[in-house]
């Protein structure tokens, strides 16, 4: 969304402010009034890209975890199936020689 675009939408929201109820338009024009007052379409416009790549660098970082995870469960599953059949060979193991001293 460019600087117009947006400023056009914020004048139409706050025109649309004042068809509410008293009550309602006064705290919401003391919240848009501070807020407006105080920074300039470029500051706005500087927010939102602020806004933009933190969301940018979010899902990176949450993609990035995501990777990172899929890797280390692989990791933990391939050790353990190792250790299962370490385990699967060591009981064989242990069985054919015990039947071995039992034909003795």
């Amino acid at each position: 969304m460019d600087e117009r675009t947006f400023l056009k939408r914020f004048a139409s929201l706050l025109e649309g402010i004042g068809d509410l109820p008293a009550e309602a338009r006064g705290s919401l024009m003391r919240c848009a009034d501070t807020e407006v007052s105080t920074q300039t379409p470029n500051q706005f416009v500087d927010a939102l890209d602020a806004l933009r790549m933190g969301l940018t660098y979010v899902v990176f970082d949450l993609e990035a975890t995501r990777r990172e995870n899929r890797f280390l469960r692989r990791l933990l599953d391939d050790e353990s199936a190792a250790r299962s059949d370490a385990r699967d060979r060591e009981q064989d193991g242990e069985g054919e020689g015990e039947s071995f001293h039992d034909e003795d």
